[in-house]
């Protein structure tokens, strides 16, 4: 017998912990390479398959996605009356998902162990359950919808029964959620009709700025004010710019009219390329610097630039700066040693640490050099690049981590993608393989990744 699989399970969900915590450090990294993070993931993979679907759950968090996975890899999902053994498998993984403790564990199992393209009959009860009918909590509302952007990241084909269900439903976030999908899918002959998304005002097809923020303008049959919720308002928005009848300028506005500054809210401007995002930005930096400036970076704009400079002479700020001009420009600044004294600073015989920080000058040497570059790229800058299908297949090809999704939004809004079966949270090998589909993305960009 081969030795590997002769090891006891155990040695092998020792080995499958510490390979998750490489990968959660590469993942949280933002940007890493794809060829480093794959080769974790394939090995994490493997050691799952051997772990077996009799191996009894772990402890929560990290321990169920490893359990989880385990069993879908085990056991995968099939179409229910086959006779498959994999119902028990689905039976327990109902139960996961109607735990609200432990969705996330579960739905980043569902992403790395089912078959892609999984047809919409073999979801789990409890998760179909829960895109259909919601629950009145705003929490169970955004796990709605998340479960919807699942399905989509899965490539679930769901059948137009399901989604006219969906559009009708009283929940703002199924509804939402469904949008979201159809966005996702390029299905734009499938959203409804334009008079069930937005008012029709003097026989306009797609909305105004007025009837997207006005939250009088547009009821359910409930006589429920739609634009009230801001899950919906922003799934409205999303349609309206992935299909080019709102630009973005109508959407800043409409944003600003609703206040909304969620992170949702600025991802869809940054993603639309709103050039006038990096002044909201400023004012969102306390909150979370870390997520809120590749955004800045994501509008592939003069003034995102700009903004990331300014940024990056702030110290605290260093950091996360580094890493939204490593996504603008595609280079990672050099790292500077910095000396400081350990403890409060008012102890000169304490023991010198060495810290690191981003070199600003490096920023500034690159900005002199291709500034002119913002003025000429129709569709902005990423990557060091003009933003083209192939650019952006590089990326999404070349590197893995939590900075994938934000790209992926990029695609749909500014280039108008199909991202069904995509998501910055499956493993690379995966993305690659719908990448390299002709038929999977817009015309062109499976050939543009032959040409890299």
């Amino acid at each position: 017998m081969d030795r590997l699989t002769a090891t006891p399970p155990a040695e092998h969900v020792a080995a499958a912990y510490v390979l998750l915590e490489r990968w959660q450090r590469l993942y949280a990294q933002g940007l890493s390479a794809a060829p480093i993070l794959a080769q974790c993931e394939r090995a994490l993979l493997h050691h799952l398959r051997l772990i077996g679907p009799q191996t009894s759950a772990m402890e929560p968090g990290s321990g169920a996605f490893l359990h989880w996975g385990a069993q879908l890899l085990a056991q995968p999902p099939v179409i229910p009356g086959t006779g498959s053994p994999a119902a028990a498998s689905l039976a327990a993984f109902n139960a996961l998902i109607g735990d609200a403790e432990t969705r996330d564990a579960a739905l980043r199992a569902w992403l790395w162990c089912t078959p892609a393209g999984t047809p919409a009959a073999t979801l789990p009860v409890a998760m179909l359950s829960l895109m259909l009918e919601g629950e009145g909590e705003a929490p169970a509302d955004s796990w709605t919808e998340r479960l919807w952007r699942s399905c989509s990241a899965c490539g679930v084909v769901m059948p137009t029964e399901i989604l006219a269900q969906a559009w009708r439903h009283e929940s703002p976030a199924v509804r939402a959620g469904a949008l979201r999908y159809l966005v996702d899918a390029g299905q734009r002959e499938s959203l409804p009709a334009p008079s069930h998304v937005w008012p029709l005002q003097q026989g306009a097809d797609w909305p105004t700025v007025a009837s997207l923020t006005d939250s009088t303008a547009s009821t359910s049959g409930s006589g429920v004010a739609l634009t009230q919720n801001p899950q919906l308002r922003r799934a409205r928005l999303r349609v309206g710019v992935a299909h080019g009848a709102l630009t973005r300028e109508g959407l800043a506005r409409a944003l600003e009219a609703a206040s909304d500054h969620s992170y949702e809210a600025l991802l869809l401007r940054a993603a639309a390329g709103d050039s006038t995002l990096p002044e909201q930005l400023a004012l969102c930096l306390e909150r979370n610097a870390e997520w809120v400036l590749p955004l800045a970076a994501l509008t592939g704009t003069t003034a995102g630039a700009e903004f990331l400079l300014e940024v990056l002479a702030e110290p605290r700020y260093r950091s996360a700066a580094g890493t939204a001009w490593q996504l603008l420009t595609g280079r990672p600044l050099a790292l500077q040693p910095q000396l400081r004294v350990a403890g409060s600073g008012r102890r000169p015989d304490a023991v010198l640490r060495i810290g690191y920080r981003p070199d600003v000058a490096q920023a500034q040497r690159w900005w002199r050099d291709h500034c002119g570059l913002f003025d000429e790229a129709e569709q902005g800058v990423l990557l060091g690049e003009p933003l083209t299908d192939r650019t952006l297949a590089r990326a999404l090809t070349g590197y893995g981590g939590w900075l994938i999704e934000p790209l992926l939004e990029v695609a749909v809004l500014r280039l108008g993608w199909r991202r069904l079966g995509l998501s910055g949270e499956q493993t690379c090998e995966r993305r690659q393989a719908v990448l390299a589909c002709p038929h999977k993305r817009t015309e062109g960009v499976a050939e543009s990744l032959g040409k890299r």
